[in-house]
């Protein structure tokens, strides 16, 4: 009798409550059990456990980067950023919107109805996997498993423990295999020319007098030597009949077979495996240390507007056989010895994450419509909107808005957005690419001048440049997932100078730069040959960015 007159009275104070009328929010939902104790046989009422808190623990928000170089192994700790904040507490940050969301009547903790529109945990790892969320997705927690401390609501912090299992989902680790049959070629074919004594080494007096190849390969007059002009230089010029037929015959390159694993990117511990290949490489000379050599932070920003990287050594003090290149758009470079670790940030199109919402909504919601009711959904190109009607329908009014639906899918974007990928791979560079220091796929007269300076310091002999300054280099780039491919930012050559082909300098000077080589030589110089000679202050016949500024500089005075 005691429990029939407690459920009687429950049910009497759900009937008192006013009918939800349009425009409202659903203030708890239409079942009577979402507010109801639970009977226990033995005490009357199941005891409520103490309130339940979100437990600490460590986020998998920092990747550990060993890259086993020749001269010795460097390891790197990354912590990633999100909009300038550990990618933690912006996770932390999104599961707090989301409760927000699903909690309708504004109470701080969701009942039996709101529990019941929430992403299930496996349907958040969908959507960190890219995939839009329709609510068929198996794997949701009954609400008592949710309710942690039974107190028949499921707090914020019962909620967010409930997706620890996702958490493992926002950073992706993704190899690349690089290998070019045409770099190797052009390697070849670039070396060729360059080594006239044919002895399969590069001299001093060899590389000076690479700005003449200029002058024999510069086919369309620019000053500038691009990747097509060596290649196209190398190849007889005959009939079209029988380049045709030798191109068929002729023999393919082989392409290299990929070194042995070099690079290792990781979350938590450090995988056996690269214990193993530092064992094979070093012996016991080179362990990999128990604490990284650098420390770093990358900022994907999700506007894609503020990336940017730092990389900074463990006590402060740069290695002697180390140095440091910071670039543009997010990049930093690591430079040991005679290779580079290169991490980056990939940019997209700002508007990439509006144009896809964009499209979800209007594949997805009736043309021609701003409103529409359950019964006017029909047919299997509906099926989507047809799940995730009363998720989407925010006021509970039985009639779904166009704009409704969008905050809705607003939401799944927004979570979408969240993971990130570390694509990783190692790469060999080619000749052109070495010396294309401002990495604009063409060798300016300047490059060619300083060939030497830029290729000595690769090889490890010091007196001769040969292939083995070609040596295999590292990248690690971070990118919000979803927009990976749409990756406009990535340098067309790897291994030029972060931040060297920048435009600067004086208006005039840019204008007059019409190769974009950063030197204006006299052939692009418009004015008097005094004046040339005036500001190309080190007769080099080549007027560089910094003389530019300082002549202007010394004009304004």
């Amino acid at each position: 009798m005691k429990h029939f007159l407690v459920i009687l009275l429950a049910l009497c104070t759900i009937a008192a409550e006013p009918p939800v009328k349009p425009g409202l929010p659903r203030l708890a939902g239409p079942r009577g059990d979402s507010f109801l104790t639970i009977p226990n046989t033995k005490s009357g009422f199941e005891r409520v456990l103490p309130k339940y808190e979100l437990p600490a623990a460590a986020f998998p928000d920092t990747v550990e980067i060993v890259h086993l170089m020749n001269a010795r192994p460097i390891r790197v700790r990354v912590q990633l950023q999100v909009n300038g904040k550990p990618l933690g507490e912006v996770w932390q940050q999104h599961l707090r919107k989301l409760f927000n969301a699903f909690d309708r009547d504004r109470d701080g903790s969701l009942n039996r109805f709101e529990a019941d529109n929430v992403f299930s945990p496996k349907g958040l790892i969908s959507l960190l996997n890219g995939v839009y969320y329709n609510g068929s997705i198996e794997g949701g927690k009954p609400f008592e498993e949710l309710d942690r401390d039974r107190d028949n609501r499921v707090s914020f912090a019962e909620f967010a423990v409930s997706y620890d299992e996702a958490t493992s989902d926002l950073v992706r680790f993704r190899q690349r295999t690089i290998e070019s049959e045409l770099g190797q070629s052009l390697t070849k074919e670039l070396f060729r020319l360059l080594d006239s004594d044919q002895d399969g080494k590069l001299s001093k007096r060899e590389l000076d007098r690479a700005e003449t190849l200029l002058i024999a390969l510069d086919a369309n007059e620019n000053e500038g030597l691009s990747p097509d002009e060596i290649q196209n230089r190398a190849r007889p010029q005959l009939g079209r009949a029988v380049v045709t037929t030798m191109a068929a015959n002729a023999p393919q390159p082989a392409v290299a077979k990929p070194d042995e694993q070099r690079l290792f990117v990781f979350q938590n511990e450090l995988p056996a495996s690269a214990k193993e290949q530092a064992r094979k490489i070093y012996g016991t000379k080179f362990p990999i240390p128990d604490l990284p050599d650098f420390f770093a932070k990358i900022n994907v920003s999700r506007d894609f507007s503020g990336h940017s990287a730092e990389l900074k050594p463990r006590d402060g003090k740069l290695p002697p056989d180390c140095e440091l290149r910071i670039g543009e758009r997010g990049r930093v470079v690591l430079k040991v010895g005679n290779q580079l670790l290169d991490l980056s940030t990939a940019t997209v199109q700002p508007e990439a994450q509006q144009r896809r919402l964009d499209r979800m909504v209007n594949e997805t919601f009736p043309a021609g419509k701003q409103v529409v009711s359950d019964s006017e959904i029909g047919g299997p190109n509906m099926q989507f909107l047809r799940v995730v009607f009363d998720p989407a329908d925010g006021n509970a009014d039985g009639r779904l808005t166009r704009e409704e639906y969008r905050q809705y899918l607003q939401l799944q974007q927004d979570t979408i957005d969240l993971a990130l990928t570390a694509t990783y791979a190692t790469r060999r560079p080619n000749l052109f690419q070495l010396l294309d220091a401002n990495g604009d796929n063409l060798l300016s007269v300047r490059e060619l001048r300083t060939a030497w300076k830029q290729l000595i310091v690769l090889e490890p002999s010091g007196e001769f440049v040969t292939q083995a300054a070609m040596q295999p280099s590292a990248s690690v780039r971070f990118a919000i997932a979803t927009y990976e491919g749409e990756d406009y930012s990535r340098p067309i050559n790897p291994f030029a100078v972060p931040g060297a082909s920048k435009v600067s300098g004086p208006l005039w000077f840019q204008k007059m730069d019409r190769n974009g080589d950063r030197d204006v030589s006299r052939r692009e110089f418009i004015g008097p040959r005094e004046k040339f000679d005036e500001i190309d202050t080190d007769r080099d016949d080549l007027i560089s960015i910094a003389e530019a500024t300082a002549h202007d500089a010394k004009t304004r005075k």
